[in-house]
């Protein structure tokens, strides 16, 4: 409920402040609170933890940017739809090669079992934000 309650408070911000930048942080910040909640690291790990899971996310944005993000909305040959794919599958495979990556470094600090609870935890935030942006357009669609 707070996720929900500090999303909406950013999405104001965002309409009150030029891009999203702030909105961002906020995101980030409720991010690495949930995170800290769930993964219970000692201070040590935390502090070895957090500038490698950085880094972490900045590799996995800058695939992101890469990704054709309106490829299924538009009308495209098959041609097109084949690049597509194509990009899709280079995609997923710079994403995995980022998790392994990262996954040897995150060894170095946390045991296997919270290098998995970073990962679980991580796709159950993204899920948990997807929903709180979901159910704000579903409110603005009906008025």
């Amino acid at each position: 409920m707070l996720l929900v309650f500090l999303f909406i408070g950013g999405m104001q911000l965002m309409a009150q402040q030029n891009g999203g930048h702030l909105l961002r942080e906020k995101i980030r910040s409720q991010k690495v609170a949930y995170l800290s909640s769930k993964l219970d690291l000692t201070e040590d790990e935390a502090v070895k933890f957090w500038p490698i899971y950085n880094q972490y996310e900045k590799d996995q944005e800058l695939i992101r940017q890469n990704l054709a993000q309106d490829a299924v909305l538009r009308n495209m040959t098959e041609a097109e739809a084949d690049q597509n794919l194509n990009a899709f599958i280079e995609y997923k495979q710079k994403e995995l090669d980022i998790e392994k990556k990262y996954i040897t470094k995150f060894k170095s600090i946390l045991s296997s079992k919270k290098i998995l609870k970073v990962f679980y935890y991580d796709k159950e935030f993204r899920k948990e934000l997807a929903e709180v942006v979901k159910k704000r357009v579903d409110r603005r669609n009906r008025n």
